[in-house]
């Protein structure tokens, strides 16, 4: 019989029938179980193991999946601005631009009121009315906006107001003979609220 034989014998008596030492609960060291049924516990403590870890994975991931759903079924359902009520709000937001664009109107006109109507000077009238609109109007609207909860900026709305001024001082700078007419009105005072409006709540 060759060495490599008797070698080979010997590690397979081993692994059948050495045993390996277990510590008890009480602190003294015994005898358990053979060596090969030690190692195949191990492997199977091991798979055992894995398979837990797999599990509690697969649980704590299908928990996350449902408190995401939970979260975005919570954010769906919560309590919306009726139709009514959004339209109510922009009513206002347009009637405090409105009042504030007349006021800006009659202001730039009383800065340009000196002699004879032919000699006024329109395009200074149309300068003071659109910074009034792109200053107080803007300021008007985005205070009332926020006073009714709405979330907007300052500074889109002066943009808005702005370019709406600028429309509207087109007829102005035409000449006061020229400021007449529903459409032209309407220019006046129309652009810089829509335009105020529409800034804020963009």
């Amino acid at each position: 019989m060759g060495k490599n034989t008797i070698l080979f014998s010997l590690l397979i008596t081993g692994l059948c029938f050495g045993y390996v030492e277990e510590p008890m609960h009480s602190g003294c060291v015994r005898l358990s179980m053979p060596l090969s049924m030690y190692l195949g516990q191990s492997v199977g403590d091991n798979s055992s193991s894995m398979q837990r870890f797999s599990s509690s994975n697969h649980i704590s991931s299908s928990n996350y999946l449902n408190a995401l759903m939970l979260q975005v079924e919570g954010d769906t359902l919560q309590p919306r601005t009726s139709f009514w009520k959004q339209a109510g709000i922009y009513g206002l937001e347009g009637l405090g631009a409105g009042i504030s664009v007349i006021g800006c109107y009659w202001y730039s006109l009383l800065t340009v009121i000196e002699g004879d109507p032919e000699y006024w000077d329109m395009h200074e009238c149309a300068n003071t009315y659109i910074i009034g609109n792109l200053l107080i109007t803007s300021t008007c609207t985005w205070g009332i906006g926020k006073l009714l909860g709405q979330k907007g900026s300052w500074w889109k709305t002066a943009i808005g107001a702005g370019i709406g001024g600028a429309i509207g001082g087109i007829p102005l700078r035409m000449g006061i003979n020229k400021v007449e007419g529903v459409l032209v009105w309407s220019t006046i005072l129309g652009s810089p609220t829509i335009g105020a409006v529409l800034g804020f709540n963009l």
